[in-house]
């Protein structure tokens, strides 16, 4: 099993390259909501604080899915989500 931080990079690889995608095909409005929905990764990554992880759980994730069905695309991190869950989380020091 992966741990978070591994599983949370892979999602911030696959974002820029799909808002890379998106830019090169014109798309501006499926970029930007790539890198939307990416942008404070970096920061739950580095500072592997549960309220960062949480902002991105409850917060980003359901906005860019509600985004993602507006713009009638499907989400490409459906599986790496499914795998988050499955992650244990830290425990409370």
């Amino acid at each position: 099993m992966r741990t978070r931080n591994e599983v949370l990079l892979e999602i911030l690889q696959r974002g820029i390259l799909n808002a890379r995608l998106a830019a090169r095909h014109g798309n501006a409005e499926q970029a930007w909501l790539e890198c939307d929905h990416i942008h404070n990764l970096i920061s739950a990554v580095q500072s592997n604080d549960e309220r960062w992880f949480n902002q991105y759980w409850s917060v980003e994730r359901p906005v860019y899915t509600d985004a993602c069905k507006n713009l009638q695309f499907k989400s490409a991190f459906f599986g790496l989500w499914a795998e988050l869950e499955e992650v244990p989380r830290p425990q409370q020091q």
